[in-house]
């Protein structure tokens, strides 16, 4: 398993930073490792998104995974079992927000990655500082996109 952490001060509403976070083709700007967006289809707290991603600028195979919300409170991103991309590895992210008054949210993010045998010995050694660092760096992106708009508050 490997994993990635990072957690911001965000001088903006836990809303405008869910929204955001919400809209792939806007969101891909802070995650990086988000190259198309192929889909995303909602049935009320839930959705299927369908992307294609890179890792440390490699592509990868298109994934499918399941979005599930506790509106501006948190955002969980699984992998749907029983996909291709599943059997070779499954993913959680997450995200929280946490307000804290005066306009400012805390938002921690978190992904994890649990590759199976043979893969996990060949790629988990090869990604494991890469994830973390980019995963810190995700939630530094976020705030500086979110941070040089002007808050409509």
């Amino acid at each position: 398993m490997i994993a990635g952490e990072g957690t911001q001060l965000i001088h903006r509403p836990a809303k405008d930073i869910y929204e955001f976070v919400l809209d792939p083709e806007r969101y891909k700007q802070a995650d990086l490792k988000i190259a198309a967006v192929h889909s995303v289809t909602w049935h009320g707290d839930r959705a299927e998104i369908h992307y294609s991603g890179r890792f440390r600028g490699i592509a990868t195979p298109a994934v499918r995974q399941i979005i599930t919300v506790q509106p501006c409170r948190r955002i969980d991103v699984r992998s749907i079992p029983g996909s291709l991309a599943h059997l070779m590895s499954s993913f959680h992210g997450m995200f929280t927000l946490e307000e804290l008054g005066d306009g400012d949210t805390r938002v921690f993010h978190r992904e994890e990655l649990v590759f199976r045998p043979p893969l996990k010995w060949i790629i988990e050694p090869l990604l494991r500082d890469w994830l973390a660092d980019d995963t810190r760096q995700e939630v530094l992106r976020l705030k500086a996109l979110l941070e040089a708009t002007p808050n409509e508050d």
